[in-house]
């Protein structure tokens, strides 16, 4: 009996008669079939003999060979004579784990072929192959299979999913017991190979963008993409058939080559087509490789689908608004038209403006009809991307629309953008400023402000000392673009809306109140730096500023004028009284010399 895979114990019975004394028994164990060589019908060459000698009547024997027929004689043996051969037969069990390796494994005519291992008296069960299979270049890196077979091929047409064309594979070939068991992952073939080329797959995103009945003859404008790798080799052409209803007559057109690029689209391949066929229904497109001869398999679409349908919107369609209010449009051509393109509909509409006087945007005016609003951007040759110039009001809110229309005035859903244009007010002229030392104060000539806003204000700061016990200080979002540093002087003479000073003259230093803010007196002598700055609520637009910077040159100020007249009445007053006591003075004095003479004169006459 067996005690284990490969060791066996014998054992018998001594003769009935031995005529002697038994001294030994020899036993001879001898293979007689290595199932291993039976299953492939090859012939057992080796009939190893095992010779065991013992004086018991039972003899274990190890070592033996998995998977074979042996056959055991024992014969008895006296002191002159031996018995007769007693025959026994017993096969050892099948390895569960193969070791084998089947050979020459190779790929042949799209089959892979392998041969059984070389050495039939290795083989220590029955012979089953599962074979994995699994992609190695970068398009087929995911790909994986398993198949297990009885037989010593595999016909790689009949895998699912399929191998694709021109790409490299790996399989490795394992022996198994059966078709669950699993395999020895050490002991196995590998081959590497590169399949043939193949019919493509289909096209992709096949589609009719254009069907322009204002031709001659109806034309059909499609677009489609390549097919997904892997593509089974290397793509050469596309062919088109057109058929019509029921598929009664299908015409085959001129061949497509794989680099007729769309114009209007990247990566994708764009053909006319004229339409050949009454009542065309199916357009087939398909793709051919190089080296095959037939074609992929086809992407098929219905006229009928379009027939009803209307153009796509726009692309893309976005805006940039440029200095002065010019606003350019931008969009792409639309993804389907379905009718030949007329033009492109813009609509503007006005939401709303924060201008108090509108100035002629004149570009605007002759492109727009001034009922609706409208304009029509023709289209005379199709373009990848459009663009139009707007010349809007500047300070104002504004939804544009924009759809495209075929020549059968069949129009697209409609796109829009809303944009707010940003403030372009500005100073017609520069700051004139004029001292005026009458009242000490300065006079300042404020030029209009173009395009100026409803909510906008005007801010007239002064640099340099001032007479008020309270001033109103410049605010501190203004401080940086007035240059106002920390530790100046400066304060606030005017806060009003813009339109009451602009254009108009306003007097620093006459100390009245303007706004939020009081026009303080000046002092002589000073030097001053003036701004007018227009801000907008609710912007983030800078101020614009106007700087003018004068000195003040005042003798005295306003309120110490009647001390002048005085002063000069009293001096000259001082004077006529200076003059006329010198006058008297000297009147006395020629007086008494006048008297004196007369005196002696008279003395000089009475004495002769």
């Amino acid at each position: 009996m067996l005690s284990g895979d490969t060791e066996v114990t014998l054992s018998w019975q001594s003769p009935h008669e031995p005529n002697g004394e038994i001294i030994r028994y020899e036993v001879f164990l001898k293979i007689k079939e290595y199932y291993g060589c039976k299953d492939l019908k090859l012939p057992t060459s080796n009939n190893h003999i095992i010779t065991k000698s013992t004086t018991e009547s039972t003899v274990t024997i190890s070592d033996l060979h998995l998977y074979t027929l042996y056959s055991a004689e024992i014969v008895a043996y006296n002191s002159r004579h031996h018995s007769t051969n007693e025959e026994i037969t017993f096969a050892t069990a099948q390895s569960e784990m193969p070791s084998e390796v089947f050979s020459q494994f190779r790929i042949e005519n799209w089959k892979l072929l392998w041969n059984p291992p070389e050495n039939c008296t290795m083989i220590l069960g029955p012979l089953a192959a599962r074979i994995k299979i699994h992609g190695v270049s970068d398009a087929v890196k995911n790909f994986y299979i398993i198949k297990q077979t009885k037989s010593y091929s595999l016909n790689l047409n009949g895998v699912y999913p399929k191998l694709n064309g021109v790409e490299r594979y790996v399989a490795k070939i394992y022996v198994i017991r059966n078709f669950h068991n699993l395999e020895n992952s050490s002991a196995y073939q590998e081959y590497e190979f590169e399949t043939p080329p193949l019919a493509p797959p289909e096209v992709t995103n096949l589609e009719i963008v254009e069907i322009d009945n204002y031709q001659t003859s109806a034309v059909i404008l499609l677009r489609w993409q390549s097919p997904l790798p892997p593509v089974n080799g290397k793509l050469r052409a596309y062919g088109i058939e057109l058929c019509n209803i029921n598929h009664k007559k299908c015409l085959t057109s001129v061949e497509v080559q794989n680099d007729e690029f769309c114009d209007l689209w990247d990566n994708f391949i764009c053909r006319v087509v004229d339409e050949l066929l009454e009542n065309l229904q199916i357009i087939k497109v398909f793709a051919y490789n190089v080296n095959v001869t037939e074609p992929g398999s086809s992407s098929r679409v219905s006229v009928q689908m379009i027939q009803d349908a209307a153009p796509d919107a726009p692309e893309n369609y976005t805006f940039s608004v440029s200095n002065n209010s010019i606003v350019d449009l931008r969009w792409l051509h639309p993804w389907r038209t379905i009718g030949r393109l007329r033009c492109f509909r813009i609509k503007i509409q006005e939401i709303f403006s924060g201008l108090r006087r509108r100035v002629s945007r004149s570009p605007l005016e002759t492109l727009m009809n001034s009922s609706n609003n409208v304009l029509e951007y023709p289209v005379t040759h199709y373009m990848r991307n459009y663009t139009e110039r707007l010349y809007l009001f500047p300070s104002t809110q504004y939804i544009i629309y924009i759809q495209a229309v075929t020549v059968a005035n069949i129009t697209s859903d409609v796109k829009f953008v809303e944009i707010y244009t940003s403030s372009t007010a500005a100073f017609e002229g520069l700051l004139d400023a004029v001292v005026d030392k009458s009242d000490s104060t300065i006079l300042l000539n404020i030029p209009s402000v173009l395009n100026d806003t409803r909510d906008s204000t005007m801010h007239i700061i002064v640099k340099g000392p001032n007479l008020c016990e309270q001033y109103s200080e410049v605010p501190e979002h203004l401080r940086v673009s007035a240059g106002v540093e920390t530790n100046e002087i400066a304060w606030q003479a005017a806060e009003v809306a813009t339109n009451k000073l602009a254009g108009e003259q306003f007097k620093v230093g006459d100390n009245r109140i303007y706004g939020n803010a009081r026009s303080c007196p000046l002092k002589p002598g000073e030097f001053y730096k003036i701004m007018i700055m227009v801000t907008e609520r609710n912007s983030s637009a800078e101020p614009i500023v106007l700087v003018k910077s004068i000195r003040v040159e005042i003798s005295l100020k306003h309120h110490e004028a009647w001390i002048v007249p005085i002063v000069l009445l009293l001096a000259v007053i001082g004077v006529v009284f200076y003059l006329y006591r010198r006058y008297i003075v000297n009147f006395i004095n020629f007086y008494q010399s006048l008297m004196k003479y007369k005196l002696v004169l008279h003395s000089l006459k009475s004495n002769m």
